[in-house]
């Protein structure tokens, strides 16, 4: 799929964010540990959403899904998840935990997910082991059982998201307590804490670990997820191109993007919060920086990219060095496409540029990349296609809509027959 963009304007617009999708999947699968109906409000419309869906139809549950609002009723039945488009998703790994903890079991294939280097799943592995677990891979496939489940003291070598997200579901409900040292504290670990919390979970942070009081029930709850941070970043980032003026976001938690915000204003861009709305208002120019990603609360990984080709816009060069994925650098060639010029010196770079082209056919390669050459292409006001843009829609919800609101001119293509360049 391809999307044309006619740039010939100044854009602004008021958009509104939905909830978390790094949330909504941990939560998701976590569902299947509570006992009674549970709804979930302010869930996104996303592709890696209707897959746990239909993870959930598979294993027993009754699933409706309508304006943004998950019913969940019924139990699960049964422990294997034989559905091959789970493998094309990165959170159907909170499968793992959620069936573990109650069969005892569970059957599935491998997650996927972007192309951004190494990820494995051997910090979810090593601690699942921790509590009593055995397992093993085979084609794409894992399979892991348990005779009986046991409360650890688990170190995390990196404070992995995932890995967090899915010791905690499993240790719920291990009589017993559970300690997690060194472990993500990201606002979509905090929400689900806060969603088990609710449906009668025991989960405590400490200064350097999280501690979790395992309990025999958990009930079914309505409960609401977080807005989006990285969707709301990536737009308060766009709003810094040369050819938009501002943008607005509704029902936003500009404390979860305390250092996006600081960094827009290191920029040039100027920042108005107003209780869950943030306005951006474009600067004049943009202001070099030198700048590392890192876990949170520092400057996302997720939004790197998109930061980059903001940062490209100035003859002055900015560096920018991303500490989590050794494989997130493949936009890059096609920022040169615009002549923008790129020095690498991994897992460094800089950008700069003298003189955007105002035409060019960029190519998608990852969900954050494609919004980066989304971005890339208000630098200047101009003709341009973006390939693979599929991409955008994993993560980015009502996106086509948002272009309208925006004023964007755009039409979008399912075909190579009528390609403009």
């Amino acid at each position: 799929m391809y999307l044309n963009i006619n740039n010939d304007k100044i854009h602004s617009g008021e958009i509104d964010i939905l909830g978390a999708k790094n949330s909504a999947l941990g939560i998701i699968a976590a569902s299947v540990i509570l006992d009674g109906d549970i709804t979930l409000y302010n869930i996104p419309d996303l592709y890696d959403i209707h897959v746990m869906i239909e993870a959930l139809k598979q294993i027993g549950f009754n699933v409706f899904f309508k304006n943004n609002t998950l019913k969940i009723t019924g139990e699960a039945n049964n422990f294997i998840l034989s559905n091959e488009s789970l493998s094309s998703i990165r959170g159907s790994y909170y499968f793992y935990s959620s069936l573990l903890a109650k069969f005892f079991h569970v059957s599935s294939f491998l997650p996927g997910g972007c192309n951004l280097g190494a990820r494995p799943i051997n910090y979810h592995l090593e601690g699942f082991a921790s509590l009593g677990c055995d397992y093993v891979i085979f084609d794409n496939h894992i399979e892991i059982i348990t005779q009986e489940l046991h409360p650890n003291d688990i170190h995390l070598p990196f404070p992995s998201v995932g890995a967090t997200i899915n010791l905690i579901i499993l240790a719920s409900t291990i009589l017993g307590v559970t300690h997690i040292y060194n472990p993500a504290l990201e606002p979509e670990v905090l929400d689900l804490i806060n969603f088990l919390n609710h449906a009668g979970a025991k989960i405590s942070i400490k200064e350097n670990y999280i501690e979790i009081m395992g309990v025999t029930k958990l009930k079914g709850i309505k409960y609401k997820i977080i807005p989006d941070r990285i969707e709301s970043g990536s737009y308060m980032l766009l709003a810094l191109t040369k050819t938009f003026s501002s943008i607005s976001l509704n029902n936003t938690n500009y404390k979860h993007l305390e250092e996006v915000i600081k960094t827009i204003k290191n920029i040039g861009g100027i920042v108005r919060l107003n209780k869950n709305k943030i306005t951006v208002i474009s600067p004049k120019k943009i202001t070099p920086i030198n700048i590392t990603s890192g876990v949170y609360p520092k400057f996302p990984t997720d939004l790197i990219q998109i930061l980059a080709a903001i940062l490209s816009d100035s003859y002055y060069p900015s560096t920018i060095t991303d500490t989590i994925f050794e494989n997130r650098y493949s936009y890059l060639k096609e920022l040169k496409k615009l002549n923008i010029d790129v020095k690498y010196n991994f897992p460094s770079y800089q950008v700069s540029s003298s003189h955007i082209f105002n035409s060019a056919k960029l190519i998608c390669s990852d969900l954050r990349g494609a919004f980066s050459l989304f971005t890339s292409c208000f630098l200047t006001h101009g003709h341009f296609q973006i390939q693979n843009v599929d991409f955008i829609f994993r993560g980015y919800n009502s996106f086509l809509d948002n272009l309208k609101k925006m004023n964007v001119s755009f039409s979008l293509g399912c075909s190579t027959d009528n390609l403009l360049f």
